[in-house]
């Protein structure tokens, strides 16, 4: 009598089990795709992913495999911290917005103290205009994020007004809407005597090289350099006549 050996369980004609997808985080998409668009030099969809690869080994010595590019871009998988920094760096954006979606948050009372600041500001670089012989058309839409309207030796100019939320030593933080470049921006600088105030011209050209998007804001620090102010060493115009914005 001869006893076979322990019989094996054969499993090959079992049915597949379906591979479970992997999570998709739809919302780092949108913000990752909302940078690239942002940027001034990022390519279209189609070549974005190879210049972001590109930028990574040229600027960081970062080598990233097109496999792992793309799977990023599908929300699959996030980048490692290291390298999420060197994206936002290269995409010139906030590494906390472009890794969790946070933004500034502000207290019921902040929000409507900023707001009465915000319009003051409007209130006084319009008046200012007007008080010089240009002509000033406020903005009635409140969902636009034009101030307003002015005509100054005939030039038509879409103006955008701004002062500081937060100062750290000479360095003055301003907030911007994403559509900044495409205004004049004005930033209102108070000094420490009541009535008197520095208004700068904030160039597109700056705000497209060094400023920071959120979402649909653009963070950019001026610095006081005796005598005038500047943005990572660029100087920034003064505002002392209607000429200097026209």
């Amino acid at each position: 009598m001869s006893i076979d050996g322990p019989r094996k369980l054969i499993l090959d004609d079992q049915p597949d089990q379906p591979a479970q997808s992997k999570p998709v985080d739809k919302e780092f998409i949108r913000r990752l795709e909302q940078a690239c668009e942002n940027h001034p030099y990022c390519p279209s969809a189609h070549g974005r992913q190879k210049w972001i690869r590109e930028k990574l080994l040229e600027q960081f010595g970062t080598k990233v495999s097109a496999e792992a590019m793309s799977k990023w871009f599908k929300g699959e998988t996030k980048p490692r911290r290291d390298k999420l920094a060197e994206i936002a760096e290269i995409l010139r954006v906030d590494e906390a917005w472009l890794y969790l979606g946070t933004t500034l948050e502000l207290s019921p009372s902040e929000r409507k103290t900023r707001s009465k600041i915000a319009d003051a500001t409007v209130e006084l670089v319009g008046g200012m205009i007007q008080m010089h012989g240009g002509h000033v058309a406020y903005n009635e839409d409140p969902s636009s994020k034009v101030d307003f309207n002015a005509i100054i030796n005939r030039a038509h100019l879409v103006v955008k007004t701004v002062i500081a939320v937060s100062q750290d030593g000479n360095k003055l933080h301003f907030v911007l809407p994403e559509e900044a470049e495409r205004m004049t921006v004005i930033a209102v600088i108070p000094t420490e005597n009541l009535g008197n105030f520095t208004l700068l011209k904030i160039p597109h050209s700056l705000i497209a090289e060094h400023g920071d998007r959120k979402g649909d804001t653009i963070d950019i620090w001026v610095e006081r350099k005796f005598p005038g102010f500047e943005i990572h060493g660029n100087p920034v115009p003064t505002i002392n006549s209607l000429s200097d914005l026209a």
